[in-house]
C-alpha cells in the first residue's frame, strides 16, 4: 500500500519495497519570522511499520518544493538527493529498516528560500522611479505618476508580507504570489499599453466581469467543504477586484491563481459565489486607434516610391483586422459568459499581433526608401555639381576674355567657386530639410518605433 503525505502540494511521499501505515510530513520554522531574517525549515518524515511480527526494509521517497535545490539542504541526515527530470524537482530518498511496530522520524533541515531579497525589491523600485521620471515632460506624465504610485503601494505590501508570521504552506504560497507580482510590476507597470489602458479606465471606468464559483454538498447532512476553483490563466492578482471571503493561491506549476475557502453547506445544497474580476480579454479602443494612426502615417512615407502599392495593400489588411477586432468585441460585450470572451480574445489577440507585425515590417521597409523617390542621393548631387563647376573653369575664364595664366585670375575664379558652393550648400540644406517632412508635417524620425516606457532591453 502506498501512503500519501499530509500535504499534497509537495507531491506524494512514497515508501517502496514495503508496507507502511502512514507517512506524515511536518514543517517547522526554527525561529520566529523577522523581516528578511535567515531561518531554516525542518522537514520531518514519519515512517511507521504497521506489522507486529515482521521487519520492514524500504526506501523513503519525498519530493521537495520546487524552490529548494541541493545547496539549500543544510542537514541531510543520511538521505540522498536525486533530480526528477520529468517533474523538475529534487527528491529525498533514504533506505530505512523498521522493526515490528517501529516508528522512525527522518529530519532534514532546509534553508528558508521563500523570502524575496530586499535588493531585488529595491531594484524594481529604482527601475520604476527612473521610468516615471522619464515621462515627466510627456503627455503620459500624470498617468505614469499614478501607475508608479500604485506600483509603490504594491511593493510596500510585498515588503510587509515578508514580516508576517505564517505557516510554511501559507509562506510558500505568499512567496509565489509575491514573485509573480514583482515580475509583472517590473515588466508591465509603465509600458505604453498599460498607460493607454489606464487612460481609458479613467474615462470609462474599469471593465468588470463576474466569475462564478460553484459548490455542492451531495450528502443528506450539513458538511464543511473546501471550495476551490482555478481562475483563467490570463488573470493576475491585480485583476481580482473582489474575491469575497476566498483566499488567493498561486499554482506555480500551472502559472494560475486559485480561489480557495472553507464553507459549510446544508444537505444537498448547491451554492454559487460571484467573484468580480477585470475584463482582461478586451483590447482597449485607444490601443486599436493607435495602430490605425501608425499605419496611416507610415503609408504616407511610401507615396511615389516603388513600395507605394505594396504599403497600400498592407494598410488595407491591417485596417481590416482592426475592424474585425472591434466588431467581435462589440458582439461579446453583450454576453455574460467568460468563455465567450476568452474564445473571442484568442482570435482577436492573433489579429492584433498580426497587425503589429505588419506595421513593424513597414517600419523596417523604410530603410529601403530614399529621402525622395526616384532622386539620386543628395551628397552625390552636390559632389557632381561642384565637379562640373571645376571642370568648366577654363571655359568660363576664356568666355570672360581673361588670361588663365595670371595669378589674380585664379583669385577671381576662387571667389566665384566659393560663392557658388555657398549657394549650393544653402539650397541643398533647405531641400533636404523639406524632404524629411512627410505630408502630415511630422519629421521622418517620428516614424521610428519608440521603445515602450518601462520596458527592458
Amino acid at each position: 500500500m502506498l501512503a500519501k503525505p499530509a500535504f499534497e502540494d509537495f507531491k506524494s511521499g512514497v515508501f517502496r519495497r514495503g508496507v507502511v501505515s502512514a507517512i506524515f510530513i511536518l514543517f517547522f520554522f526554527t525561529a520566529n519570522f523577522a523581516a528578511y531574517a535567515e531561518e531554516t525549515v525542518k522537514i520531518k518524515i514519519l515512517a511507521v511499520n504497521p506489522s507486529a511480527t515482521k521487519n520492514l526494509k524500504t526506501t523513503v521517497v519525498q519530493y521537495l518544493p520546487e524552490e529548494v535545490t541541493p545547496d539549500d539542504i543544510l542537514d541531510k541526515e543520511g538521505v540522498q538527493i536525486k533530480y526528477d527530470s520529468e517533474k523538475r524537482t529534487y527528491v529525498l530518498t533514504k533506505e530505512v529498516e523498521l522493526a515490528p511496530n517501529e516508528t522512525q522520524t527522518i529530519e532534514v533541515r532546509v534553508r528558508n528560500v521563500w523570502v524575496i531579497a530586499p535588493e531585488t525589491i529595491e531594484e524594481v523600485k529604482t527601475q520604476l522611479k527612473q521610468s516615471s521620471e522619464a515621462l515627466k515632460r510627456t503627455k503620459f506624465a500624470a498617468t505614469g505618476k499614478l501607475l508608479y504610485e500604485k506600483a509603490s503601494d504594491a511593493l510596500a505590501q510585498i515588503e510587509e508580507n515578508q514580516t508576517k508570521s505564517l505557516g510554511i504552506m501559507q509562506r510558500m504560497n505568499l512567496y509565489r504570489i509575491n514573485m509573480k507580482q514583482l515580475e509583472d510590476l517590473k515588466q508591465n507597470t509603465l509600458s505604453l499599453e498599460a498607460m493607454r489602458k489606464l487612460e481609458e479606465e479613467k474615462k470609462t471606468g474599469v471593465r468588470q466581469v463576474k466569475f462564478v464559483v460553484s459548490a455542492e454538498n451531495p450528502s443528506s447532512e450539513d458538511k464543511k467543504l473546501q471550495v476551490r476553483s482555478e481562475l483563467p490563466p490570463d488573470i493576475k492578482e491585480s485583476d481580482v477586484i473582489d474575491k469575497g471571503e476566498f483566499d488567493l493561491i498561486f499554482d506555480e506549476k500551472k502559472s494560475t491563481y486559485i480561489l480557495q475557502r472553507q464553507d459549510t453547506l446544508g444537505p444537498n445544497e448547491v451554492r454559487k459565489y460571484d467573484i468580480t474580476i477585470r475584463d482582461v480579454w478586451y483590447i482597449p479602443q485607444p490601443e486599436l486607434d493607435f495602430l490605425k494612426a501608425e499605419v496611416e502615417k507610415l503609408v504616407l512615407l511610401f507615396v511615389k516610391s516603388p513600395y507605394e502599392e505594396f504599403s497600400a495593400k498592407q494598410k488595407a489588411i491591417i485596417l481590416k483586422a482592426i475592424q474585425a477586432i472591434e466588431a467581435l468585441q462589440a458582439e461579446v460585450t453583450l454576453s455574460n459568459s467568460i468563455d465567450d470572451r476568452i474564445r473571442a480574445h484568442v482570435l482577436n489577440d492573433q489579429r492584433e499581433k498580426s497587425a503589429k507585425r505588419k506595421i513593424k515590417e513597414l517600419q523596417d521597409l523604410l530603410s529601403e526608401v530614399s529621402l525622395k523617390p526616384n532622386e539620386p542621393d543628395s551628397p552625390r548631387v552636390i559632389e557632381n555639381l561642384i565637379r562640373k563647376i571645376v571642370d568648366m573653369k577654363n571655359k568660363m575664364i576664356v568666355a570672360m576674355g581673361l588670361n588663365a595664366n595670371k595669378p589674380f585670375i585664379w583669385w577671381i575664379f576662387l571667389g566665384i567657386i566659393l560663392f557658388l558652393a555657398f549657394i549650393t550648400i544653402v539650397f541643398y540644406g533647405t531641400w533636404l530639410k523639406k524632404l524629411q517632412e512627410p505630408k502630415g508635417g511630422s519629421s521622418l524620425k517620428k516614424t521610428e518605433k519608440k521603445p515602450e516606457p518601462g520596458s527592458q532591453s
